[in-house]
């Protein structure tokens, strides 16, 4: 592959769901990716989750278009429309940024952005100061995170960020009782409540139903107990998922599940 600037898709054969993304480079992009995936440090937990489970042998990269660097991320936002992989793919964001283009600043230029940045509290300026007082107002209001995110076309960890004040502190939260809210949240999560979540109120009909699947008896598990315990016990004399996945034939998900009690968790 020669050094191309462009749009190109992550994809696997087992799965519908893709990432979209552009680079002015593609080829180093796709070695950059296999890099991180291989050492399992990629920064979008998603795509790592599924080459994990999916595997390399089954990861297909490809070249869906190539373009000047300037009109990448108006191709690659349209091509993560059309595959819908913000909402139904590995994309993180929906609304791609220059800062993800990989340009190379100048080392005078890089100083004076993250001077800047610092002393604005700043990781981004993808919002104005309009969209960070509605933000905050709709939060205090009760709005969730994800749906705020969805809302602005950013990343739920840019909202969090700014709802708990720890970017764009320039723009001062004027919301009455705001403060004291923030610090009710973090001292209810020390003690392992979470405020923010006002609990999904199902019909009785369906908590019945929901009571007779778990009083039956379990059925179609591809375990016996006595596999599960040894997996529990490899895993505390220190073997990784990975071998304990291929020595039982599963995917490391799976393990994790089980050794954390997430599943079979009626075995001791």
């Amino acid at each position: 592959m020669k050094d191309k600037s462009g749009i190109y898709k992550i994809s696997f054969l087992t799965t519908d769901r893709v990432y979209i993304g552009s680079s002015i480079n593609i080829r180093k992009r796709k070695n950059s990716h296999l890099s991180e995936l291989r050492r399992g440090i990629h920064q979008n937990s998603m795509l790592q989750n599924a080459y994990n489970k999916y595997g390399e042998n089954n990861m297909i990269f490809t070249v869906i278009l190539e373009c000047e660097p300037e009109s990448l991320l108006i191709y690659e936002e349209e091509q993560i429309r059309t595959h819908n992989s913000y909402h139904e793919g590995f994309n993180l964001v929906e609304k791609p940024s220059y800062n993800m283009l990989g340009y190379k600043h100048t080392e005078q230029t890089r100083t004076k952005m993250s001077s800047a940045r610092k002393e604005l509290g700043r990781v981004s300026g993808c919002l104005t100061e309009q969209q960070v007082r509605e933000i905050r107002q709709k939060f205090f209001d009760g709005a969730r995170n994800s749906d705020l995110a969805e809302e602005y076309g950013i990343h739920r960890k840019t909202i969090r960020q700014c709802v708990f004040l720890q970017t764009y502190t320039d723009i001062p939260c004027e919301i009455s009782g705001y403060v004291e809210m923030l610090q009710e949240i973090s001292q209810a999560r020390c003690l392992g409540i979470r405020p923010r979540s006002t609990g999904w109120k199902h019909k009785e009909e369906f908590i019945q139903k929901i009571k007779q699947t778990n009083s039956r008896p379990k059925q179609n598990r591809i375990l016996t107990e006595e596999q599960i315990r040894d997996i529990r016990k490899r895993h505390l004399s220190g073997e990784t998922y990975k071998t304990i996945s291929q020595a039982y034939g599963i995917n490391q998900n799976s393990v994790s599940r089980i050794i954390r009690r997430l599943t079979y968790y009626d075995i001791e």
